[in-house]
């Protein structure tokens, strides 16, 4: 850790995961006071680095520390400020168009438009957004998740865990292929397989365009959903509060369900009968978070639960991963430039 700036000063030793928790813990607090003192709060813009943002990164340094009662505090200060969870209209892309021609409009998608969803804690607009993520999980684009074929699929056996009930499945295609799709790009046609997402799914941008629609749309980094997965686990974690953790997930199983059909709770969720409340958590984060962030990486590392993609139908590698095999490199650069760098 180094604490002041100066180009020449000596090399440090590797700091310890505590020191450098308690570091990021130390600056986050401080950013909260300082936002409180100053009166910026929470503010309706979400660009910007508000009491939103801060407690969102608190709660997620505290999960990773196992500081339980932080995370709720933290939580529970997003949950009154930002309590609004996306709607079925909202959730996801929409198929408006026919099979041989569909029609998934970026402007109704809450995960690609910022206006249509109510759970953004930090989030920019079209023309400003970075849309690498979108070009990755647009199966429609014209960028890598699409036109050159690297489809960002749901693992059928989490697919098969989601009830018709729960409109979230409506995300993900099924176990029958979606079939051609000609990409207006240059008019390649390609065969869209089973199981791909709709959750990211855009066949024109944010301004109507056709070509490139993963180019125009809005990006969101922090949402109202985790912020509840988030409190929810620490309940769970902390022991004696598991009929607290589940209320926290029925807040949001109950906006999962779909219109008309009975109300979905930790009890009545199919694939919930005999999990323990963490289990619950765990299940209900593979599913609402599934594609973002990299979660599934970190939580599967942090969880201690390592990658199992035997029996998998869709994926092409079907071996398993050890959590042993999770710890990322020092990069080399560092090594070369600090002599007193030691490799994870």
């Amino acid at each position: 850790l180094y604490t002041t700036f100066n180009p020449n000063q000596d090399y440090k030793a590797r700091s310890s995961a505590e020191e450098t928790y308690n570091f990021i813990k130390n600056d986050i607090n401080t950013a909260i006071s300082l936002l409180q003192s100053s009166g910026t709060g929470y503010t309706a813009d979400p660009t910007d680095i508000d009491l939103g943002v801060a407690n969102f990164v608190l709660a997620r340094v505290a999960l990773v520390t196992g500081d339980w009662p932080t995370v709720i505090t933290a939580c529970n200060n997003i949950l009154s400020n930002y309590p609004n969870l996306m709607n079925e209209s909202q959730y996801g892309g929409r198929n408006t168009g026919t099979p041989g021609l569909p029609v998934f409009d970026a402007a109704n998608n809450g995960f690609l438009n910022n206006a249509k969803n109510p759970e953004v804690i930090l989030g920019f607009p079209a023309g400003t957004a970075v849309t690498y993520f979108n070009n990755l999980m647009n199966p429609f684009g014209d960028g890598y998740g699409g036109l050159n074929k690297a489809y960002k699929r749901i693992d059928n056996r989490l697919y098969d865990k989601i009830p018709s009930d729960d409109y979230r499945r409506d995300c993900f295609q099924g176990n029958t292929a979606f079939g051609n799709f000609t990409y207006p790009t240059n008019g390649t046609v390609n065969t869209l397989p089973s199981y791909i997402n709709f959750k990211f799914a855009a066949t024109q941008g944010l301004d109507g365009s056709t070509v490139r629609p993963n180019n125009v749309v809005t990006c969101y980094y922090m949402r109202t959903s985790e912020a509840l997965l988030m409190k929810a686990e620490a309940l769970a974690q902390q022991g004696g509060h598991d009929n607290e953790a589940k209320a926290t997930l029925n807040v949001l199983l109950a906006a999962r369900t779909r219109g008309g059909a009975t109300t979905l709770t930790c009890d009545n969720y199919p694939a919930m009968a005999g999990l323990s409340a963490l289990q619950m958590v765990q299940l209900q984060t593979r599913i609402e978070m599934w594609g973002e962030s990299g979660l599934e990486f970190f939580n599967n590392k942090r969880w201690n639960i390592p990658v199992n993609r035997t029996g998998s139908a869709d994926h092409i590698n079907t071996g398993s991963f050890p959590v042993s095999g999770m710890t990322m490199q020092i990069p080399v650069d560092e090594m070369n430039n600090n002599p007193l760098m030691v490799q994870n």
